[in-house]
């Protein structure tokens, strides 16, 4: 009786996975679909996927696999078969973090590992305007300019400071009080924002009467040294 009954069971799991080995090998899929959190996925992703080959369905999966898990615009994707020949994609593609422009004003958005993401007419995230050539969609910025991104996004957070410049060796910004504030384009980030929330709060610790003067008093903050210069 127990020997019939474990029969039973083998034939059970064999009736119903047998099917789930063999359909990924049989079916052969027509149609593949791609949308991200913004819509249809962007074209340079699109792009990536046109020479993939309609195959058998577990086929296109593994080489749709392969290729979304190296494409650095792609942060996490679901692959869904779709009843009868359709493979869907849902994706979460990189978010930019701010923009970088070039001295003619072209665009690039760039992702929090410094990946640029896609060009832009215009943006309205913290810029940071840079000498030389922008990156090309997937290269991923230099080390500097990274550094001096992390920045511009920070102030952007603390003091509304939209834009940036990167000049030489540093990084040059104002204040909405005309405050030019200067940072090297590297070190401790942590500690350069913090020597800067400081001295900004320092200057604005006084009576009504002098506020505005105190303030005024200081036209630039130099973070470049040891010991923060104050003109």
């Amino acid at each position: 009786m127990k020997l019939k009954t474990l029969f039973l069971l083998i034939g059970i799991i064999l009736f119903i996975g047998i099917p789930f080995l063999l359909i990924p090998r049989l079916i052969k899929i027509s149609i593949i679909t791609c949308k991200s959190q913004y819509g249809p996925c962007n074209n340079v992703i699109q792009e990536n996927l046109v020479d993939i080959k309609f195959e058998k369905l577990f086929t296109v999966k593994k080489e749709l696999r392969n290729k979304l898990s190296q494409n650095v615009l792609v942060r996490e994707y679901f692959i869904q078969y779709k009843f009868p020949n359709i493979l869907e994609i849902n994706l979460l593609e990189a978010k930019p973090k701010y923009a970088i422009a070039d001295r003619e004003k072209n665009i690039v958005l760039v992702d929090a590992r410094g990946y640029v993401v896609s060009s832009q007419s215009s943006s309205s995230l913290p810029t940071l305007e840079i000498e030389g050539e922008l990156g090309k969609i997937g290269e991923q910025v230099n080390k500097n300019i990274l550094f001096a991104g992390e920045l511009i996004y920070d102030m952007f957070s603390l003091y509304q400071i939209e834009y940036g410049r990167v000049a030489g060796d540093r990084l040059e910004m104002t204040t909405e009080d005309g405050i030019k504030i200067i940072y090297p384009l590297e070190g401790d980030k942590e500690v350069l924002v913090g020597s800067l929330v400081a001295i900004v709060s320092r200057l604005k610790e006084t009576d009504e009467e002098t506020k505005i003067e105190e303030v005024k008093s200081v036209s630039e903050i130099d973070l470049r040294y040891k010991n923060p210069v104050l003109r």
